[in-house]
């Protein structure tokens, strides 16, 4: 038997679309909005402002789900993670505008 519309499994089922279609749509929108603002403005500093702003954004999600914790031992794997991830992105992201 199905979940019910309201339980907390099928909200979060939902949640987790939601997150995968919006990270979907931004990915999918980084390369047409991009082209025309690298050709006016220095690719690095536009670079530096989206991931500011994307920081921002992420900091206030994370601030209204309240309390986050990771233990000390997590931290340099995620470090290494996101300094992999935005240099992948990033070499990927600049490789396609050359196009």
């Amino acid at each position: 038997m199905p979940p019910a519309a309201t339980s907390p499994a099928r909200r979060r089922e939902l949640a987790g679309h939601g997150m995968g279609l919006f990270t979907a749509f931004s990915f999918g929108s980084a390369y047409p909005l991009g082209k025309p603002v690298v050709a006016a403005v220095d690719p690095l500093a536009f670079a530096c402002l989206r991931y500011l702003l994307a920081g921002l954004v992420m900091l206030a999600i994370v601030r209204m789900m309240g309390p986050f914790r990771t233990r000390p031992s997590d931290l340099p794997s995620l470090a290494l993670l996101a300094v992999l991830g935005f240099a992948l992105f990033q070499g990927i992201w600049g490789f396609a505008l050359d196009m």
